[in-house]
């Protein structure tokens, strides 16, 4: 099944609904410059997500749980959102640490753009506008992702951050 043929032939057998779930990741796929965003099977990236949604609007002095943002209107289409934001996100660097600090930092960015429009935030506001993170952090450090910068910014800042705690630790 190597060939274009084969694998056309193969998407006519497919019922509607694989069909309509091959068609869903081949336009996350065309609208992530052609790299697939990942399964999440266990919810891990969508848990992963809001979390951080959670701690950037209770760190700006919002109310936010996670509980009442599953319980949204807009809770199932930020879950359609999150894989493609997330597969941008993985370009960064391999560490998750990372991810969640580079998912932050954009979603700074976002809060901030959001005020500038003058939108009234709230978590749902960011649960609806999340999958502008990736054009936000694009514009606002152009080329800091495709070339690595970005990653290798947060992975110092977390290097950084564990040698200072080692430090204290053993002294």
């Amino acid at each position: 099944m190597n060939t274009i043929t084969d694998i056309l032939s193969r998407v006519s057998q497919l019922n509607g609904t694989d069909r309509a779930k091959l068609l869903q990741q081949m336009k996350a796929y065309v609208a992530n410059g052609g790299n697939s965003a990942q399964e999440d099977p266990n919810g891990t990236d969508i848990t992963m997500a809001l979390r951080c949604i959670c701690d950037v609007m209770k760190d700006l002095g919002f109310d936010a749980f996670e509980n009442q943002c599953r319980r949204q209107y807009s809770y199932r289409a930020f879950t359609d959102k999150v894989p493609v934001v997330l597969t941008f996100i993985r370009r960064t660097s391999t560490r998750r640490v990372v991810h969640r600090a580079v998912l932050k930092f954009g979603l700074r960015l976002l809060y901030q753009e959001l005020m500038r429009a003058g939108y009234p935030v709230s978590v749902v506001t960011m649960m609806g506008h999340f999958h502008r993170v990736p054009s936000i952090i694009n514009r606002s450090l152009p080329g800091y992702v495709q070339s690595g910068l970005l990653g290798a910014i947060f992975e110092e800042q977390h290097h950084a951050r564990s040698e200072r705690s080692r430090k204290r630790v053993s002294v």
